[in-house]
């Protein structure tokens, strides 16, 4: 399986069933983007992004991640190397090439 396709299928098990949201997996091969948004179904509040990641070559940003079930753990079990994982949410640099 390719990185691309280990981080889809990573990102793709937070879209879980929610009796509060509808939760919505959503995959941009193009910007390389995957994520999941949670639509409440009280309107009176916010939809967001609950976890994001951008792929830059082979190394897999971590752009956001508001769970309780860090997605970083989850990219490195598996099989994603943590030193190619990098938490931008949380200030950490891109190192250079």
């Amino acid at each position: 399986m390719s990185l691309s396709q280990t981080v889809a299928q990573v990102v793709a098990d937070y879209a879980t069933f929610s009796p509060m949201a509808v939760l919505h997996y959503i995959h941009d091969a193009a910007k390389q983007i995957d994520l999941v948004l949670v639509i409440p179904h009280d309107r009176r509040i916010d939809s967001h992004v609950v976890v994001m990641t951008r792929l830059d070559g082979e190394r897999v940003l971590v752009e956001i991640d508001t769970t309780d079930r860090p997605v970083a753990e989850a990219l490195v079990a598996s099989g994603i190397p943590r030193s190619q994982i990098t938490l931008t949410w949380r200030g950490e640099s891109i190192p250079a090439a």
